[in-house]
Formats: C-alpha cells, structure tokens, sequence
C-alpha cells in the first residue's frame, strides 16, 4: 500500500530532560504514532478482520509495521537540546498531523488550566466546599483528556471503524496521554508544530 507524503513534526522543550524522560517521551510518541498509522494501514489494505485489541501490545505493534511498513516509521531527524530546544520527527503526513493535533490540545489545556487554577485559589480563600471544587476539577480533566482521545481517533472513525473497536483503543492512548500530560504540565513539553516536507537526506544531530 501507499502513504501519503512525510511530515516533519517539531515538538518545542525545555532543556530540563534526564535520559530516561527522554527516552519515554519519545517511546510514548512512537506508540501513538504507530497505533495511528496501524489504524490507517488496516483501512487502505481493507484488513476484513481487524482484531484491534492485539494492536495495543506495544511490541507486536512495533513489530507489525517494522515487517510490512519500513518506510512510514516514525523517525527522529533532529534533536537540539538547550534553552529553548526541540525535537523533530518525521514520519507520514496525515499520522503526524494528529499527533501534532493531540499534543496541541494538550498543551491547551495546560494554559486553560493554569488560569482555573488561579481562579479556583482565589475562590478557595472565599469558600469552604474546596474539597468540592477539587473534585470537579478533576472530573474537568478527566473529561477534557477522554475528549482529546476520542479526538485522535478520529482517525480510525474517519476510516470506518466501529464503535466497538474505537473503544477498545480509547484506553491505551489514555495511558500515552497521562505520561505526556506530566511533561506538558512541568513546561518541558512547551508548544508543537508541523515543518515543511522531509527532503530526501535530512541532517541528523
């Protein structure tokens, strides 16, 4: 089958990173990544049995597209770490453009947030039923991040899948959103947007 053209995705930082934040950082995206693009390649090949629950083992997905989809994985093109930084990876263009979507809101969240957050202290100072308040900010953001997943897959909606099967893939990409929420809310994870098209010999650093 054939993919649409490549896409560079930049992810602005900060340059506070240990290694290993780095490394699941990097992993969380590729898992999303690649669940898109597993959503994407099923459709166009008209798979007639999709058993999409398999498709949330990180590794048999991983495996699964090294085998039949070499040329669309998710590939890093540029690092530059310092302050500020950013993170380029290149992969197919209509993938990378949800995950750019997803972060996007992310982070949009985080601004929103901050500003309720100083809403809510103010209110506090005010009113005893803080535990109350709390309670519903937290049912916010848990509303707000099962919409944002349901929002990337709208991927798989757009090509055909039941339900039935969108359910199945909900939680595992609650489980990426809640380790990149952690990056966006500490700041290191700080904006997103998508470059021009990759061009055949991209510099590496």
């Amino acid at each position: 089958m054939s993919f649409d053209s490549r896409q560079i995705i930049r992810i602005n930082i900060s340059d506070d990173w240990s290694a290993s934040d780095m490394a699941t950082f990097l992993h969380e995206l590729d898992f999303l990544y690649n669940l898109g693009l597993r959503i994407v390649a099923a459709a166009t090949s008209n798979e007639t049995e999709r058993q999409v629950e398999m498709w949330t083992e990180r590794s048999l997905l991983t495996q699964h597209l090294k085998t039949h989809h070499p040329q669309a994985e998710l590939e890093v093109c540029r690092i530059q770490y310092n302050s500020p930084g950013f993170t380029d990876l290149v992969g197919m263009g209509t993938v990378v453009g949800h995950v750019k979507d997803f972060l996007f809101r992310l982070i949009d969240y985080r601004v929103h947030s901050r500003r309720r957050s100083l809403e809510d202290d103010h209110l506090a100072a005010q009113n005893t039923k803080i535990n109350l308040e709390n309670d519903a900010i937290r049912l916010k953001n848990a509303q707000l991040q099962l919409e944002n997943a349901r929002q990337f897959l709208e991927l798989a909606k757009a090509n055909g899948y039941s339900e039935e099967e969108i359910q199945k893939l909900i939680q595992p990409v609650n489980s990426v959103q809640e380790t990149l929420v952690r990056f966006v809310s500490d700041g290191r994870i700080q904006s997103v947007e998508l470059k021009p098209e990759l061009s055949n010999n991209p510099e590496k650093e």
